[in-house]
């Protein structure tokens, strides 16, 4: 009931952001939207994966870093919030609002333990900014810096020691 009124105040603000990379890697996806009764820009984090397995099972996204550098003549940082995925709707750990906007970098990361879950596509985070110009939006990159799989065990039992995910290059 909710959502259809809130899909009426935004708008997309560029094409989807996509970094497509080899089988057995993370991807990132982000796709910045528009609050206009707000004049804010939300920017979606999602890692995707799909095609990521960990001792032959699908991987479990249990913590990430990421990197949002952006030009703080363009847009503002404002904060962030947790994701869309139960696993990561708790506000993530982010650089302080005021030094994030003096460098035109914030870092968020999150942690979550869960041995099965969540895998797939992982929508993480969902940070916040306002545009001082038009078109600031653009300035924003995000980068994964690291991704690793939850606490997992091998067929003999024994943690797996290496929980390492390789991920992709820098998308904008």
């Amino acid at each position: 009931l909710y959502a259809v009124p809130l899909m009426a105040w935004f708008k997309r603000v560029r094409k989807p952001i996509a970094e497509v990379v080899p089988d057995g890697e993370a991807r990132l996806f982000t796709w910045p939207e528009r609050d206009l009764r707000k004049k804010i820009i939300i920017v979606p984090v999602t890692i995707d994966l799909q095609d990521v397995t960990v001792n032959e099972r699908p991987a479990v996204l249990g913590a990430y870093v990421v990197k949002v550098q952006f030009d703080p003549d363009q847009v503002t940082y404002r904060g962030v919030s947790g994701g869309l995925d139960p696993y990561f709707a708790n506000d993530p750990f982010a650089t302080a609002e005021a030094k994030a906007n003096k460098d035109g970098v914030v870092k968020i990361s999150a942690v979550q333990t869960n041995m099965v879950m969540p895998i797939g596509m992982v929508n993480v985070a969902r940070l916040s900014f306002s545009e001082k110009i038009a078109g600031g939006s653009q300035s924003i990159k995000v980068t994964i810096e690291s991704i690793a799989s939850a606490l997992e065990k091998d067929a003999d039992g024994q943690f797996l020691r290496n929980l390492e995910i390789k991920t992709g290059k820098e998308i904008q």
